[in-house]
């Protein structure tokens, strides 16, 4: 029996080294022969990895999810094969490969990789390659210039699609600087200014794109989206939650949001309901029950200083009178600081909905990092006050939130997530009330909770217009209950003004020691109004 333990242990032992163990340097390997009207091409990571692909006349574009390593194999590829491959440029995770004229190419996914058939025209083998261009006078040849280029655009795209959007921009602006008419790299860049949420830099590059290729609907679909997710809209929503404890909570709201330029961002929202809820505190084996009604409603407004620090104001009211709450975000879209006041926000109990005059004020840091395409992670601490009726200080408590997430599964148009949240909130002081007939009870439901949650979560587009999405979880309360979550939604655009989205789920409630389900039903309705970021009359060179 000991040897065969040992034997175990030694073999889970190698399993564990071998998976963590950097890739060797030679990470990618090629294998590669003839066919009979063609080329076969074996492309091996030498670790499970998916492919993502994007193919156009003469060219085919492998992603990767994991690191190629030393290219040499994919440098021999080209060499052996000049009749069937005319280019082979590679990125951290990418492969570029541009066929000869008349040559048709092939791919399958394969679980370490990714398998090519490169056929010449109606299956009769690969063509010749074309003479190379000659040089010019001086020496210098075009079509290294182009190719040089073309690499540049191609390291753009790889830290773009690998959530590097700062890289991405710096690779493409040297792209751009040899060739400023490029549609290929104007698109790209507009794509990398807007994951760094400079919507302005965004269309110019984009309206340059459309000058040189007008006729292209890509773009224009491009620019009509950007400019969707940038305009004025108005949003209906509503729905209802259901606990174990509590009778049915039913909300009704409208969202109405707007932009002017870069800099500003207003908006309004305002929520009816009714809810009954059996907020119930136990103590000395008697009860005490609320039944709870609200209102709320906010204005915003946020100014946006530069691109990196922006500022958010927000007055809100509420049953038990008005609040407001100041937040600053400082840093790129990919990696941000957040700090946050509020005083006077209405106080939300996962079971019992919001308290019949509970408040609560808090300040807050919080920080989340974009690592690359898969990787992201965030932190955040805060110090709360709890307040009822005229009593301003029942209650202080500390909290600490993380999450890591990471995206395991990615091939157009099937997404998956995996991740990890933290949730704990921790009782500083907590006052406490006797109540007519002596019995000791907590004016507000506030004790201490820490939460463990997973989930793994999946997207999938069924339509150029519909999305869904799900979401499959367990949480763990150290201080409380634990339970399974369950929730799922879709999104349907009909057209590049409307929205419209249903939700619904069902989870354990993470709160106060409860161990009580909850579910949730809901929905929207969007339509933008437009927006006042027209299209350039001139497209110019953005601003730096």
């Amino acid at each position: 029996m000991r040897s065969i333990a040992r034997t175990a242990a030694l073999t889970l032992g190698a399993l564990a080294a071998a998976t963590l163990a950097p890739p060797a340097a030679d990470a990618v390997s090629v294998k590669d022969w003839m066919s009979a009207d063609g080329l076969m091409i074996d492309l091996n990571i030498g670790r499970p990895t998916t492919v993502g692909m994007r193919q156009s006349a003469g060219e085919l574009y492998l992603e990767f999810s994991n690191p190629l390593g030393d290219p040499r194999d994919l440098e021999r590829l080209a060499a052996a094969h000049p009749a069937a491959i005319a280019d082979i440029q590679f990125g951290q995770n990418s492969v570029l490969l541009r066929t000869n004229p008349g040559a048709d190419v092939r791919v399958w996914s394969t679980p370490q990789g990714a398998r090519l058939a490169v056929r010449g025209p109606a299956g009769q083998g690969v063509v010749a390659p074309t003479p190379p261009a000659a040089s010019s006078a001086d020496g210098s040849n075009s079509d290294r210039a182009a190719a040089e280029r073309r690499l540049e655009v191609l390291r753009g795209r790889v830290e773009l699609a690998t959530g590097r959007p700062e890289a991405a921009r710096t690779a493409l602006e040297a792209a751009a600087r040899n060739d400023p008419a490029d549609p290929e790299t104007l698109t790209a860049l507009a794509a990398a200014e807007s994951e760094l949420g400079r919507t302005d830099r965004a269309l110019a590059y984009l309206d340059r794109a459309i000058s040189a290729r007008p006729d292209d609907p890509n773009l224009a679909r491009d620019r009509a989206r950007l400019l969707r997710d940038q305009a004025a809209f108005i949003e209906v929503n509503g729905g209802w939650r259901e606990t174990d404890d509590s009778d049915r909570q039913s909300r009704a709201g409208f969202i109405l949001a707007a932009r002017f330029g870069e800099r500003w961002r207003v908006g309004a929202e305002g929520f009816a309901g009714h809810v009954r809820a059996d907020a119930v505190q136990r103590a000395d084996g008697r009860t005490t029950t609320a039944n709870d009604a609200f209102g709320a409603g906010q204005v915003s407004a946020a100014y946006r200083f530069r691109p990196e620090h922006e500022t958010e104001g927000t007055l809100h009211g509420a049953e038990h009178g008005p609040g407001a709450g100041l937040t600053h975000r400082i840093g790129p879209a990919t990696a941000r600081t957040t700090l946050s006041a509020g005083y006077g926000a209405p106080h939300f109990d996962d079971v019992a909905g919001i308290l019949d005059e509970g408040r609560k004020h808090h300040v807050q840091i919080g920080h989340e990092r974009r690592f690359d395409r898969d990787w992201r992670a965030s932190v955040g601490g805060a110090l709360n006050q709890y307040g009822v009726a005229d009593d301003d200080n029942v209650a202080r408590t500390g909290a600490v939130t993380a999450t890591v997430r990471r995206r395991v599964y990615s091939q157009a148009p099937f997404y998956v997530d995996a991740g990890y949240s933290f949730d704990g909130e921790y009782e500083i002081d907590v006052d406490t009330r006797r109540d007519a007939l002596g019995a000791t009870f907590n004016p507000l439901p506030i004790d201490s909770r820490e939460v463990h949650f997973g989930d793994v979560s999946a997207s999938v587009s069924l339509a150029e217009t519909v999305t869904a999405s799900t979401t499959v979880g367990y949480g763990f309360d150290r201080f409380g209950g634990d339970g399974a979550t369950f929730a799922g939604s879709v999104e349907w655009e009909p057209s590049a003004t409307w929205k419209l989205g249903l939700s619904a789920g069902h989870s354990f409630a993470a709160t106060r020691g409860d161990n009580a389900s909850v579910i949730n039903f809901g929905f929207y309705v969007r339509r933008s109004l437009g927006s006042d970021l027209a299209p350039s009359a001139t497209p110019t060179e953005p601003p730096r």
